[in-house]
């Protein structure tokens, strides 16, 4: 038992000190059930969604951390932030990560690019003409 906890020891100092920075090393610790890319020193204010070509918003304003903490920036990320969404769930962890919702797939109803893939580079939310509604897809 004490060789496990020993070995489980090791491991977690492995990975805090491959974590990089101390930013890196709380988002490690806190199991966030995202991987985004790491928030700049640049004030994201203002920001309710990702704008696509200006980089103006790489990330959502900090006053969605109550409900988006591990989904709030684009790059590399594995979901995206409904900023509109009440938070919810019995515990803070759980509610913090509430509004953190599943890339849509190909074909399904959109209303920005980052809900359809990780920004840049993920598939777009495109005009369907002959649905006439935004879907997401690579065209």
């Amino acid at each position: 038992m004490a060789a496990q906890m020993l070995q489980a020891v090791a491991m977690l100092q492995v990975l805090i000190a491959s974590a990089g920075s101390a930013a890196q090393e709380a988002r490690l610790l806190r199991g966030a059930v995202n991987q985004t890319a790491p928030r700049s020193l640049k004030s994201w204010e203002g920001c309710k969604s990702l704008t696509a070509y200006s980089h103006e918003c790489d990330c959502v304003d900090s006053i969605y951390e109550d409900k988006c903490a591990g989904c709030m920036c684009g790059g590399s990320s594995t979901a995206w932030c409904s900023t509109d969404c009440d938070p919810s769930g019995d515990d803070e962890e759980t509610r913090r990560n509430s509004c953190c919702m599943p890339f849509k797939k190909e074909g399904e109803r959109c209303g920005q690019n980052w809900e359809c893939g990780p920004r840049p580079g993920g598939p777009l939310c495109w005009l369907d003409v002959d649905k006439y509604e935004d879907t997401c897809g690579d065209k």
